[in-house]
């Protein structure tokens, strides 16, 4: 005879529809949006990359696709610090994280991003995804830079004016003040030979 097994799906059905409908949704919002909607796996790899990829960082959201943005050449060596942290951040916490930092277009122009990372957990409260949210803010970083450049430059000779010396007078006092407060170390003799790039010391000038 025919032996099979019975499996209740009642809830399951139900459940899948509704992913489905919140995907599809999710998917018609990050298409019609003017901000760059993206889904990493926890490596970085891109997932998913909306439509205004192509303007935004001149890729195609397919060419991004399984690549993380260290691969597509996208990470500022100046930045890449403050992305990796505010990441780390996101995975850590429930509630999203929000960074600027600058990114490498695929013609290696700069484009300046703020990005929203938020981590989208599994039942048992488990990362396994990232969601990012980012808009090109290029335009007012580039505003401030200026306003922040005129505040401590003569707006005739493009010379540092007295804010910005004093400022780095002021630094200069503090390491300097460091390093008088340094306690002396009894076990090393003062030396006057000078130190070799590699170790060691070189000869020390002789006396006049």
């Amino acid at each position: 005879g025919l032996v099979g097994t019975v499996e209740d799906v009642t809830v399951e059905v139900p459940a899948r529809m509704a992913l489905a409908a919140r995907e599809a949704e999710y998917r018609m919002l990050a298409e019609h949006s003017t901000d760059f909607l993206s889904r990493h796996g926890l490596d970085a790899t891109l997932k998913y990359a909306s439509p205004v990829s192509q303007t935004l960082l001149g890729w195609a959201p397919e060419a991004m696709l399984g690549k993380t943005p260290t691969e597509l050449g996208m990470d500022h060596p100046d930045d890449l610090d403050i992305f990796e942290r505010t990441w780390a951040q996101a995975l850590r916490s429930d509630e999203p994280r929000t960074a600027a930092y600058r990114a490498r277009r695929r013609d290696g122009s700069i484009v300046w991003l703020e990005t929203t990372f938020r981590a989208v957990r599994d039942a048992d409260g488990n990362a396994r995804e990232m969601v990012c949210v980012s808009r090109d803010i290029s335009e007012r970083k580039n505003a401030e830079l200026e306003l922040a450049h005129r505040a401590l430059h003569d707006g005739l000779t493009g010379l540092p004016n007295r804010t910005l010396f004093l400022d780095r007078l002021g630094h200069a006092l503090r390491r300097s003040r460091r390093r008088d407060q340094q306690p002396d170390r009894p076990d090393l003799p003062p030396s006057r030979g000078r130190l070799h790039p590699r170790g060691g010391t070189l000869a020390r000038p002789r006396d006049p």
